[in-house]
């Protein structure tokens, strides 16, 4: 069970580096449509975000997606290393990073009425709380 957990770990942050980088320069892209449209709508009750707003949006999504990518990579690192080596501390390390962002992010989403993040958000929570449980058990303590 450890190794399928570290192994999912491993590839779902590896897996958020190209994806944060997406965010960062290819938001307008086709493959983000279907977040800009509920995104817009929830925001500002259109189809599409207002061109007066882009500037701001495409600012925001840059710091976004850069984040999205550092963060991905360095929690890659730790699970690489000290997680396969079965170290307590990486897993807190994770587990405490992944939880202040779920909670701040997934709050402020809700309140904001941006409902597709609050489901995007809770798909990668379930993503990395399930590996998280599975390597668990086998840590040192």
């Amino acid at each position: 069970m450890f190794a399928a957990g570290w192994w999912m770990l491993l590839v779902g942050f590896l897996g958020q580096v190209p994806l944060g980088l997406s965010v960062a320069v290819g938001y307008r892209s086709p493959i983000w449509g279907w977040h800009r449209r509920r995104m817009a709508e929830a925001l500002w009750g259109t189809q599409e975000i207002p061109p007066e707003a882009w500037p701001v949006a495409e600012q925001l999504l840059a710091m976004l997606g850069a984040t999205m990518a550092c963060w991905g990579l360095a929690m890659a690192a730790v699970v690489a290393v000290p997680l396969r080596r079965r170290e307590l501390w990486a897993w807190w390390c994770v587990a405490a990073s992944a939880l202040l962002w779920f909670t701040v992010d997934t709050g402020l989403s809700a309140a904001n009425g941006v409902r597709v993040n609050v489901a995007f958000n809770c798909a990668a929570a379930l993503m990395m709380g399930l590996p998280l449980a599975l390597v668990w058990p086998g840590l040192r303590r």
